[in-house]
């Protein structure tokens, strides 16, 4: 593969990586039992290179092959985890501090850790890959001030509107960094949503809870949307289980930021010789989906039962057989979308390094807010200081991509 193609393909995984929530936001229930579809999405997305990757399978042989694959799955569950506790977070805290303290971690932790196994070709490369992860750091910084400044415009123009609108917690796109506001229009259009039961006025601008938006089967024997109204026990809990909600968020930073540092050492692509079996990017990925897939069915059931974040415990199974085609056709397409991008994004890494190709990649806050911005009117209700903000965001994540450009023009240039 050649060094232009790769570089396409992560920005492709860049592209897929910003646009797969927009399932979940149409989804409108728990994120728990989105992830489960969500996950098998991903092991699909895996048959897609196993042609190439049965014959390193097959390959991989005695206790060191063993461990290479057990390692990798570990991978795949460490990207499930990380996926409840970022929910589990955003939920608890609200989109803000998670949002920054997610993106961070998974920035200032998981690419230097990348480019210290993987080594750097000249110190130009180096200090533009540096350079374009400030620029993501002040564009994450951005993004908390500006779902912070948002909340704020909405509050005022709500204060000013009473009894003309519904205020519920901001839909949430999980792990896209971007949070997404649905109007009564788009969902009005959903079967059995909340919008049909209120009156149009109520509906002028309505948003759908992801905290608690599921009843226990036993009690609903149907999936059903809560109201809360505004400022009440909900802001209170958040409050409460504030300092909680940043650790988890943290947490879920640091499975973010390990699992491309494993592709790596499992790959062979670390400066260091750790394992002398190595698999390529399909058969890494083809694993690593797997073992996402079994962790989901080890945590998903117990943490239902007891969630971590506000939501009102649910038995698992009964509640995700209710679910309709549309809603696991929604987990699958979004779980595929986003698989795919993780394939395209070590497919590439295989040619330009996972650090630079996962560099790329995790810009992705960028397609999320051209999504959440043009499609879902994210900035409905905002004033002049937050759209400036916005803008601002936007452009250090251009600045970021320029400078991660620029040290895959030193490395090429290298090499040759």
């Amino acid at each position: 593969m050649e060094r232009q193609v790769a570089l396409l393909l992560a920005l492709c995984a860049m592209f897929l990586w910003g646009s797969w929530a927009n399932t979940l936001l149409l989804f409108r229930t728990r994120f728990e039992l989105y992830l489960f579809n969500y996950i098998l999405g991903h092991f699909l997305a895996g048959f897609l290179m196993l042609q190439d990757a049965l014959p390193c399978l097959h390959a991989v042989t005695g206790t060191t092959g063993m461990i290479v694959i057990l390692v990798s799955g570990l991978a795949g569950a460490l990207f499930a985890l990380g996926s409840l506790l970022a929910v589990a977070s955003l939920d608890l805290v609200g989109m803000a501090l998670p949002t920054l303290v997610l993106l961070s971690i998974e920035m200032a932790l998981g690419m230097p850790l990348l480019l210290l196994l993987e080594g750097w070709d000249t110190p130009a490369q180096l200090m533009y890959s540096i350079l374009g992860i400030l620029a993501v750091l002040v564009a994450a910084t951005l993004d908390a001030w500006c779902h912070s400044s948002l909340q704020e415009d909405r509050a005022s123009r709500e204060r000013e509107e009473v009894g003309q609108c519904l205020d519920l917690s901001g839909q949430f796109s999980s792990l896209s960094f971007w949070s997404f506001r649905a109007t009564s229009a788009a969902a009005s259009m959903m079967p059995g949503s909340l919008a049909r039961s209120l009156s149009p006025e109520a509906t002028t601008r309505l948003t759908f809870l992801t905290h608690g938006s599921v009843l226990p089967s036993s009690i609903s024997g149907s999936q059903q949307v809560l109201t809360v109204h505004s400022g009440t026990v909900l802001s209170g809990r958040r409050f409460k289980h504030a300092q909680l909600g940043l650790v988890l968020a943290a947490g879920g930073g640091f499975c973010f930021a390990g699992w491309p540092c494993v592709a790596s050492i499992v790959e062979g692509q670390s400066r260091w010789v750790i394992f002398s079996v190595q698999l390529n990017a399909s058969a890494f990925f083809f694993i690593y989906a797997f073992g996402a897939v079994i962790a989901v069915i080890l945590l998903l059931p117990p943490l239902c039962r007891r969630p971590l974040h506000t939501g009102v415990p649910l038995n698992f199974w009964r509640s995700y057989s209710e679910l309709t085609i549309w809603q696991h056709f929604l987990g699958l397409c979004g779980g595929f979308a986003h698989g795919l991008g993780c394939l395209l994004s070590v497919q590439s890494g295989h040619v330009l390094g996972n650090a630079m190709a996962m560099s790329i990649t995790r810009c992705q806050p960028l397609v999320c807010a051209i999504w959440g911005v043009l499609v879902w009117g994210e900035l409905q209700g905002a004033r002049c200081k937050t759209i400036l903000i916005l803008l601002a965001m936007l452009l250090m994540f251009v600045l970021a991509l320029i400078c991660f450009f620029l040290s895959f023009l030193f490395a090429g240039q290298n090499q040759a």
